[in-house]
């Protein structure tokens, strides 16, 4: 298991809209004091979605930057909430290993990261697990 230093990683069983909000809530309380890095995880598995995303992924783990503000989707929320960047980390189930080095690589010095995440757990150790 890898160790990931300044992270909050936030979980939930489901699809839970609500913890976005709680993410949204957390980086609104450290954004004065610290930069924030929302980072939000979609798990690709075949086995569930043959046809669907895991079809049309190529690749292990990919991280992209997202940075629309006039939608109301998690990465609008998160940076209008006061996150510095708001990352979208795709991963495979069976790349889960990969992730914790994609996110050390989105880490500033100075900054921390709210992340959600229902499978991240399973293969990286946080600061902070909720």
């Amino acid at each position: 298991m890898e160790r990931v230093p300044k992270l909050l990683l936030l979980g939930s069983t489901g699809n839970n809209p609500m913890l976005t909000e709680f993410a949204c809530a957390v980086i609104k309380s450290l954004s004065p004091k610290l930069p924030v890095i929302g980072v939000k995880e979609i798990m690709i598995d075949s086995r569930d979605e043959p046809e669907g995303r895991a079809a049309s992924f190529s690749g292990g783990c990919t991280v992209m930057e997202e940075r629309g503000l006039d939608t109301n989707d998690y990465p609008a929320r998160m940076l209008k909430a006061g996150a510095k960047k708001v990352f979208t980390l795709r991963v495979r189930r069976e790349s889960l290993g990969k992730a914790g080095s994609a996110l050390k690589e989105l880490l500033d010095p100075d900054s921390v990261m709210v992340c959600e995440s229902n499978s991240l757990r399973l293969a990286i150790d946080p600061d902070l697990f909720l």
